[in-house]
């Protein structure tokens, strides 16, 4: 705020002639009740800091910030800013917090609104995701970028302990939260968490009658399966495929990811998780099922219809203890330009009470400028809840406390809507309708469906490549057939060879000198009269496709139509077999049941450029 109140003017002095200064005083958000509650509140609520007798003499850093705060409203509907302190007897005030949310959400719910017109504002994630797992429990879908973390989910956390403790035998915290999570998950209640944690100095009696046989007994099979599919059958394996959710099918996509980058190992992929698990997230779309929970610092710039705070319980401050960089120092210290202080009250009184100040002014300015954007994001609606108070506060040290010392102020201009018995501030009617209707999203319900039969899945691996990057002679032979092959998958006509070898230059599989090699053996394959008619550019090619047949997918190199007439292809890079006319008599048998009739099956083999018909 320093750089926009006075920096700007004092870095751009000598360009003053060709910058504006203009106030943008009109506010086309929000109901004329929100915008006038808060210019009366933000008002109050800096006069009031402005006593404070900790603040720098003669600052005027937050005055200055707020003296255009008043906005001119420009929507003549009313709305309603409803704000209550809830006191902790029988029940936690926070948990009271979270029942009146609800409260309002099933209500708005049913006077027309959707999910999506809420917005859930936090100070901080660990709100977010108590939040979350609340609204989640009583029947809600959330979105938000932090508060559904993968790692979070407690049927994720019992797959990730699984494959610690198959990776390790040895990794006894492993073991114990496997049993522990997998206790949980069944609901059996019924164990003390001592008998738990001392299972594994009891011989493990615990975990050899709680955890599934098939688990026990099929140790050294789960440790030979990739990773893909070792997580498929711990989910079957613990009984998570008839309660599959979003968490374990987002943590299926990010093993498969994975195991198709080759990251197929257990050790590799643990080390990777515990360096990204923080970052991954389930992945959910915007819609109109779903309310918006996110900080107050990711909302700016955003907007809701209705706007939640459910708990109001943030330092209007910098937090005793936090360390802050000072560059206001005495004397003494001005040698280091700019020092590391820990925010302390004993600083008032050292010979640093000028940094202390400062920062103590600072810091009041960044959680109010906080707290205004949270209170000016609702359209229509705006819900406050926070921790009530036995008695007038006199000091702003929490936002519970301002919040109260403004509404009893006699310098708040709607104290009419204050009730101090109550301790609740409500102005507006209840139960609105919406302003306006949206087009609204539909969305269709995926069933997830128990599986009948066990299949298996299959994962097409980039191994096929991995002789490409030796260079010795026994591999030679090998991976010339398969740079050949790689060329073939991209060509549609003979004119393609240049670009396709330039693109293999690129991604590094084969040198210059290399590429000159491979376009004399492409040129010499191309030259056989068969050849040169297939790749003259006259046919309609199709290169690596599925065709979906009821006994699984095929995939020819290459499928190429002319009229009537087609012709398969596939490319081979070792000795002849009879299993390659058996797998092109498959291709043939696909292509007649679409209704071609007549079709002709060529194999090509690189090692002798030989062509060969598979009748």
């Amino acid at each position: 705020m320093k750089l926009l109140i006075s920096g700007i003017q004092k870095d751009l002095v000598n360009f003053s002639n060709q910058t504006i200064e203009k106030q943008l005083d009109k506010n086309f958000r929000s109901a004329k009740n929100i915008v006038e509650f808060n210019n009366s509140f933000f008002r109050t609520a800096v006069q009031l800091i402005e006593e404070d007798p900790d603040l720098p003499e003669g600052a005027t850093l937050i005055p200055d910030t707020y003296k255009h705060v008043e906005q001119k409203t420009t929507i003549e509907e009313e709305g309603r800013v409803n704000i209550e302190f809830l006191m902790s007897d029988d029940e936690d005030w926070k948990e009271q917090a979270k029942n009146k949310a609800l409260q309002v959400i099933k209500d708005n719910l049913q006077n027309g609104y959707a999910a999506s017109d809420i917005m859930i504002l936090v100070d901080k994630w660990d709100l977010g995701y108590e939040m979350a797992d609340f609204l989640i429990l009583n029947g809600f879908d959330v979105i938000t970028d932090k508060s559904l973390k993968v790692m979070n989910n407690q049927m994720v956390q019992l797959l990730i302990n699984a494959i610690k403790w198959l990776h390790d035998d040895q990794d006894s915290l492993a073991k114990t939260n496997l049993l522990f999570i997998y206790l949980q998950f069944q609901g059996k209640n019924q164990y003390e968490y001592h008998q738990i944690f001392t299972d594994i100095h009891q011989k493990d009696k615990l975990f050899l009658a709680e955890m599934p046989s098939l688990f026990i007994e099929n140790l050294k099979v789960f440790l030979r399966l990739p990773l893909y599919e070792l997580v498929e059958n711990l989910i079957q394996t613990f009984g998570m495929d008839t309660q599959l959710n979003n968490f374990v099918l987002r943590f299926q996509e990010i093993c498969l990811e994975q195991s198709s980058k080759g990251n197929n190992d257990l050790h590799y992929f643990l080390s990777w998780w515990e360096e990204s698990k923080k970052d991954l997230v389930v992945i959910t779309p915007e819609n109109d099922r779903a309310i918006e929970i996110m900080t107050v610092h990711k909302a700016k710039g955003l907007q809701k219809p209705i706007v939640i705070i459910p708990f109001a319980i943030y330092d209007v401050g910098t937090k005793y203890g936090s360390l802050f960089w000072s560059t206001v120092l005495e004397e003494e210290y001005q040698k280091f330009n700019i020092l590391p202080l820990v925010f302390e009250k004993k600083l008032k009184d050292s010979n640093l009470e000028d940094a202390y100040r400062e920062e103590y002014m600072e810091g009041i300015l960044e959680r109010l400028n906080m707290t205004y954007v949270a209170f000016t994001r609702a359209e229509q609606q705006l819900y406050i809840y926070a921790e009530g108070v036995k008695k007038t506060p006199q000091d702003n040290g929490k936002i519970n406390k301002l919040m109260f010392r403004v509404f009893d102020s006699n310098s708040f201009q709607y104290k009419e809507y204050w009730n101090l018995e109550e301790q609740c501030f409500i102005w507006g009617e209840k139960n609105l309708k919406p302003w306006k209707s949206k087009d609204r999203q539909e969305i269709e319900e995926l069933t997830i469906l128990e599986k009948k039969h066990k299949t298996s899945i299959a994962i097409r691996s980039e191994s096929s490549r991995f002789f490409m990057l030796f260079d010795n002679e026994k591999s030679d032979k090998i991976k010339n057939g398969l740079l050949l092959h790689y060329l073939f998958e991209q060509l549609r006509e003979k004119s393609d060879v240049a670009n396709g070898i330039r693109n293999m230059n690129n991604e590094g599989l084969i040198s210059s000198d290399k590429g000159i090699l491979l376009q004399e053996e492409a040129d010499k394959l191309l030259g056989l009269s068969k050849m040169q008619s297939w790749f003259d550019g006259s046919w309609e090619v199709i290169n690596e496709r599925n065709i979906v047949t009821p006994a699984g997918n095929i995939r020819p190199d290459r499928v190429m139509i002319k009229g009537s007439e087609v012709v398969i292809l596939d490319y081979k890079t070792g000795a002849k077999s009879d299993s390659h006319k058996t797998q092109m008599r498959r291709y043939r048998t696909a292509m007649e049941k679409m209704g071609y009739k007549n079709v002709q099956t060529f194999l090509i083999y690189f090692s002798t450029s030989e062509i060969e018909e598979a009748a």
